[in-house]
């Protein structure tokens, strides 16, 4: 398993593109774009679409996460991050 890190919006949506990794893990807050605007992004990309989405937040907006699971998002883990329910999930996604 790699990872494959990213500090903006932009770089995350990038790497999708280019790498089409077994998962991408998102936090909701990142300096250059928004999380739903990732999300959307990469959801509607044919060649992202199919990849599964977790997203992390430390207190989303009220609805947000409902919103974003009913746009496609698989999952979402709480912050602080709790590094064995994180392995657990990556887990479950792997091919």
């Amino acid at each position: 398993m790699s990872v494959l890190p990213a500090t903006t919006g932009r770089e995350a949506i990038e790497l999708a593109r280019r790498e089409h990794p077994d998962l991408v893990v998102l936090d909701l807050h990142l300096p250059d774009m928004g999380g739903a605007e990732i999300v959307s992004q990469l959801l509607q990309d044919p060649t992202t679409a199919e990849i599964p989405i977790v997203i992390t937040t430390g207190g989303a907006a009220a609805g947000e996460l409902e919103r974003l699971l009913a746009a496609g998002v698989c999952g979402y883990l709480e912050k602080p991050l709790d590094f064995g329910r994180l392995r657990e999930v990556v887990s479950s996604f792997r091919t």
